[in-house]
């Protein structure tokens, strides 16, 4: 069973690692097949409609998560550099960014969250 609508913690890591990819409008190699969302007599395709999902819950991160979002996933600068421009060590950075997916993965699921923990527990019974 699934729960309709829900993105997986996984699938928001894709999308982040992704991103310079959905800006191009590309589709992910190893995105997982998805058959909710728009169809294509909507005019926005599944992965517009992720885009813009993802900036949605990007613009409402504090801005410290927001700078790790954006330099890591966004620009795609490397680690180092990200480092230095933050001001930040390794393990400061590292929990900023599991953080900033912690929030996007929540504020993409919204409600269905609770709906995916509600049915993990009655079908683990």
């Amino acid at each position: 069973m699934k729960v309709q609508g829900y993105i997986a913690k996984e699938t928001v890591k894709k999308l982040l690692e992704n991103y310079q990819g959905l800006m191009a409008g590309d589709v992910a190699v190893d995105a997982a097949p998805c058959n909710s969302g728009p169809k294509a007599y909507d005019g926005v395709t599944g992965m517009q409609l992720n885009k813009i999902m993802l900036d949605e819950a990007m613009a409402s991160l504090p801005i410290n998560l927001q700078n790790c979002v954006t330099l890591r996933w966004v620009q795609g600068r490397a680690r180092g550099e990200t480092l230095m421009i933050l001001g930040i060590g390794q393990e400061a950075y590292y929990k900023a960014c599991d953080q900033a997916v912690d929030a996007i993965y929540r504020k993409m699921n919204g409600k269905a969250i609770n709906y995916q923990n509600l049915l993990a527990k009655v079908m683990s019974k």
